[in-house]
């Protein structure tokens, strides 16, 4: 190869591989992800979801308290073994309907912001939205949760009816049984 050759190539290679760094950089907008992230303890709290949530709760031990009240006297008419054995067989039970209430009024109040969530990812025009709590460090810039914290201003969760509880008072089982024979 001569040298005019070799000359050419190098200066042909050396603008290839510029057109190519200047050009690839181009289109990154374009392909560019957009994301953003939603601090969800402070969603919940400054969108007064916590609060319906709290109110929610409130309501529940009040029906538990009442049933409890109401198993209380029935206890008072009992040998002492077996009111003892009701007793800790009733405080169980309402202690996991309790659990279970809490669990189902968070996952409506989750409901809620997974909604407004999603509703200002897609007016953002954002692609994906990550949890806060998963992000260690971010420009506030891509941080969304006082947008969807706006979108939950005056929104209610739908938590359902309230437990309904009867306390099984001895008679109306005997009466139960004798029914049946």
């Amino acid at each position: 190869m001569s040298q005019t050759t070799q000359r050419f190539f190098i200066i042909y290679m050396a603008v290839l591989a510029l057109s190519v760094m200047l050009l690839g950089g181009c289109d990154v907008k374009k392909a560019e992800q957009h994301i953003g992230y939603v601090d969800m303890a402070e969603v919940i709290s400054t969108s007064g979801l916590a609060a319906y949530e709290k109110e929610r709760i409130e309501q529940v031990i009040s029906t538990l308290k009442i049933t409890s009240k109401e198993a209380e006297g029935l206890y008072e008419k009992m040998e002492a073994s077996k009111a003892d054995a009701a007793r800790k067989t009733d405080q169980t039970v309402l202690n996991q309907l309790l659990v279970s209430e809490q669990n189902s009024a968070r996952m409506a109040v989750i409901l809620q912001v997974r909604q407004a969530v999603e509703k200002v990812r897609k007016e953002e025009g954002i692609t994906i939205v990550l949890d806060g709590a998963t992000v260690l460090t971010a420009d506030q810039k891509i941080n969304l949760s006082e947008k969807v914290s706006d979108a939950l201003k005056g929104v209610k969760p739908e938590f359902g009816p309230l437990p309904d509880l009867k306390v099984n008072t001895p008679e109306a089982k005997s009466e139960n049984k004798t029914s049946k024979e």
